[in-house]
């Protein structure tokens, strides 16, 4: 079929052509990018275009100014939803949100602390709750932040310390179970539970599987294992027989393979620093696990840079939130 004879559609209707579609999508986003607008990145011309002289800088039909899009549609869920080449929504944030060492840099100088996630969720989709991990969390609590954040963020919650490292996952049905309960209270704001076990846990698979067997989908588990000897095959396989994700981490001390267990992949990237080539290398690997997932996180250690390492690699994953 020669180009042009087929008007471009979003949503399986045809309409009067590609642009008045994509203008369409940026105002059913608009609830995403107040105040601004999105660019269109070549990227994904030959994905979302019928023409292939599309124009790559749009204008919305009521907008009669020479204001230029400046805002990547990338970053609007619905439009990542229905256009992104990949299949993973890809969220990149850090490991906690509540950090006076920001001030002045990724916040506002003088941003009170309980503005704090409000602000930050402007600017990332995602956080790693730490404190989780201290104590089991209060509904009200849970409830408080999601409701501080817009409809595409997600709250990635570290299990309790009680269930990983006092109990080992051993005999912890109960405390699960009232973990998974109040962390219900975040509705579609839930992400993945982090289960991070300590660093002198040896393997013990029959345990992991009696484990996955005991949360029977009430959360969506991925592991961090910190022992060299978790890095087994029978480890792998059991994850993907129990729907959970290996979490991919790299730290100064330890890092784990790069496999995708889950449908989700989570991953935790805690060097000191990452140089452009490291940048580069780890978009390059997220891209491919992105073929083969629905979504991936991806999360920083909380230095001062964190926000920045954060924007760096989000610039190399076109569509990513």
């Amino acid at each position: 079929m020669p180009v042009g004879d087929e008007p471009a559609t979003v949503s399986g209707k045809k309409s009067r052509n590609c642009y008045y579609d994509i203008c369409i999508l940026l105002r059913r986003c608009a609830r995403y990018c107040t105040g601004e607008y999105c660019r269109l990145q070549e990227h994904y011309d030959a994905a979302f275009f019928a023409h292939k002289s599309a124009r790559t800088r749009l204008r919305l039909p009521s907008d009669n100014s020479d204001e230029p899009i400046t805002r990547r549609v990338g970053q609007c869920p619905e439009f990542y939803a229905t256009h992104n080449t990949m299949s993973a929504v890809i969220r990149i944030g850090t490991s906690g949100f509540s950090y006076k060492e920001w001030l002045g840099g990724f916040y506002p100088e003088k941003l009170p602390g309980t503005k704090m996630l409000a602000h930050y969720a402007t600017r990332l989709p995602t956080v790693e709750i730490n404190y989780t991990f201290r104590a089991m969390p209060k509904r009200e609590m849970l409830d408080k932040w999601a409701a501080q954040t817009p409809e595409h963020f997600r709250f990635a919650l570290k299990a309790p310390q009680r269930i990983t490292h006092f109990q080992k996952l051993k005999q912890v049905d109960n405390l699960v179970g009232h973990f998974a309960e109040v962390a219900s209270a975040m509705a579609s704001r839930l992400g993945p539970a982090l289960f991070q076990l300590p660093p002198n846990f040896r393997r013990d698979v029959p345990l992991l599987r009696d484990f996955l067997a005991m949360l029977h989908g009430r959360l969506r588990p991925a592991f961090e294992f910190r022992d060299q000897s978790w890095f087994d095959d029978s480890v792998l396989e059991a994850l993907r027989e129990g729907g959970a994700a290996l979490c991919i981490a790299e730290s100064e001390t330890i890092a784990s393979p790069v496999e995708v267990t889950a449908p989700f992949v989570y991953l935790r990237l805690r060097n000191e620093d990452y140089s452009p080539d490291e940048t580069r290398q780890w978009a390059e690997r997220i891209s491919r696990m992105a073929v083969e997932s629905s979504e991936i996180y991806i999360f920083f250690k909380h230095e001062t840079s964190a926000p920045d390492r954060a924007f760096r690699l989000r610039e190399l994953l076109p569509g990513a939130l």
